[in-house]
C-alpha cells in the first residue's frame, strides 16, 4: 500500500487529476515495490535488466482533486510460472473512503542490451508473488523466448 498526495502540477484545467498522473503513481508504487527488495531504478539498469509496460486498462469512478490524498493498494491480477509476465492491479483510494480509480498494468521483464523478455531474479518474482491476488487471477504464458 502506497499513499499519494495530489499536488497543483497533478491538475488537469478543471481542476481533476490528469489521467497520466495515475500511470505515474501506479508506476512509481510498482517501483517502490521492487526498491523494497533492493532492486532500485538504477540498480535495475546497471544489472542490465528492467519492466516494461505492454498495456494498461483504467477505470475512473470518483475526482480526485488538490490536496487529496490518494491510497493505491497494489494486488496480482496475473504472473507467469517464470515470473516473466505479470499483471498488477491498482486500486486508488481517497483518504474519505471513496474509490477513485482502477488501473492494470501489465509488463515484462526486458534485457535492455538484447530487448527480449527474460525472467526476472527471484527476489523481484517473489515480491510480486507476496502481493495480495485478485478474484480473477490468472496463470500467463512466458514470453520469454527458448532457445
Amino acid at each position: 500500500m502506497f499513499e499519494f498526495l495530489v499536488t497543483w502540477g497533478d491538475l488537469d484545467p478543471i481542476g481533476h487529476l490528469r489521467t497520466a498522473v495515475y500511470t505515474d503513481l501506479a508506476i512509481d508504487a510498482q517501483f517502490k515495490l521492487m526498491d523494497r527488495v533492493g532492486y532500485s531504478p538504477v540498480g535495475l539498469a546497471e544489472l542490465g535488466y528492467g519492466p516494461v509496460v505492454l498495456r494498461q486498462e483504467s477505470r475512473y469512478y470518483n475526482e480526485v482533486r488538490f490536496g487529496n490524498t490518494l491510497v493505491d493498494t497494489l494486488s496480482l491480477a496475473g504472473l507467469s510460472v517464470d515470473g516473466s509476465r505479470w499483471i498488477v492491479r491498482h486500486d486508488f483510494v481517497r483518504s474519505d473512503g471513496a474509490k477513485a480509480a482502477m488501473l492494470k498494468v501489465e509488463g515484462t521483464w526486458i534485457d535492455l542490451q538484447t530487448r527480449d523478455a527474460i525472467v526476472p531474479p527471484e527476489e523481484l518474482i517473489s515480491a510480486n508473488a507476496r502481493l495480495p491476488r485478485t478474484k480473477n487471477f490468472k496463470d500467463l504464458r512466458s514470453l520469454v523466448r527458448k532457445k
